[in-house]
């Protein structure tokens, strides 16, 4: 699984990329279910949503993933970096578990 980071508005330090990177890298198990041919990407985008605020939800982390006939994309605020990747995390996880459960419904069949 590749993970794409980019920063928009700020600038992303060492630590941070690190952090982000071993937050999503706990979703590998659940993607390695939908890497067909190539191998999946998560991009995520981290932004500080305005420059003169000090305090509030500044910071914002939006995650998209490709699986099979559909896009997910989700995107949360937060006041520190790492609890805004944090919550973009889990709800991407709960999204992705979602779709699975979906399509391994699907292949089962209504009453199987």
């Amino acid at each position: 699984m590749k993970i794409i980071i980019e920063s928009v508005g700020m600038e992303l330090t060492e630590a941070v990329r690190v952090f982000i990177e071993g937050k999503f890298r706990t979703l590998e198990r659940l993607m390695k279910r939908f890497e067909g041919e190539g191998e999946s990407t998560i991009n995520v985008a981290v932004l500080r949503t305005t420059r003169h605020h000090r305090k509030g939800e500044i910071y914002e982390v939006v995650a998209g993933v490709r699986l099979p006939k559909k896009s997910l994309r989700i995107a949360e605020s937060g006041e520190d970096v790492r609890m805004a990747a944090d919550q973009a995390k889990d709800v991407l996880r709960m999204e992705i578990e979602k779709y699975k459960e979906k399509v391994t419904e699907k292949k089962r069949g209504p009453g199987k």
